[in-house]
């Protein structure tokens, strides 16, 4: 099994793409059996340890199921209505899903992050993801003759606060319009103390 062997190389996007994307060859990350890992939440500047005390910004939690087969894991992501701003092919055996959850502080992060896994509960999903300053794997390489690959973006709601209003309504009952009363059929029942009424 393959881990980030540093820190990592810290640089803005602009220059990720001049200098490592710009052509057909690339060498920090072709041709590696390892891969190459990205944050899924940004760091503070000048501080590159990868530390949770490091996060500069709460915006996703990380969810990945290793015990479930690679077609459930796409459908259970993508049915969950969860706000998602990415799926991504690890280029193994996984699917990683970045919720989007915006929150101002660790602590908001921490509650919303819980819910997420307990709302997936039946699904497994890893517990080894928990932490806000977590890898997940950068698409467009790849991971020995794999590709990591953005499967899609933005999926389900747009914002958690839409996730969490769906996530209170989804257990109402329908609503029973006079069109669907209607069609009822009617039929006698012996035990009603209002007869045929």
């Amino acid at each position: 099994k393959w881990f980030p062997a540093s820190n990592g190389t810290f640089m803005p996007a602009s220059r990720w793409l001049e200098h490592h994307f710009a052509g057909d060859a690339n060498a920090i990350f072709d041709d590696k059996p390892q891969g190459a890992w990205i944050r899924i939440n940004p760091t503070l500047p000048s501080r590159y340890d990868g530390s949770d005390s490091n996060v500069a910004q709460y915006r996703h939690v990380l969810i990945e199921f290793d015990d479930l087969p690679e077609a459930d894991q796409l459908a259970t992501l993508k049915g969950s209505n969860l706000p998602l701003t990415a799926i991504i092919s690890s280029g193994g055996r996984s699917f990683h899903g970045w919720v989007r959850v915006d929150a101002p502080d660790k602590a908001t992060w921490e509650a919303r992050r819980d819910l997420v896994y307990q709302y997936l509960e039946d699904a497994g999903p890893c517990p080894a993801n928990k932490n806000p300053g977590r890898f997940s794997r950068l698409p467009g390489c790849k991971r020995g003759d794999q590709w990591q690959r953005l499967i899609s973006l933005r999926e389900g709601p747009e914002t958690w606060e839409e996730f969490e209003v769906w996530l209170r309504r989804r257990d109402l009952p329908q609503v029973m319009t006079w069109e669907t009363l209607k069609e009822i059929p009617i039929m006698p029942d012996p035990t009603c103390i209002l007869g045929e009424r």
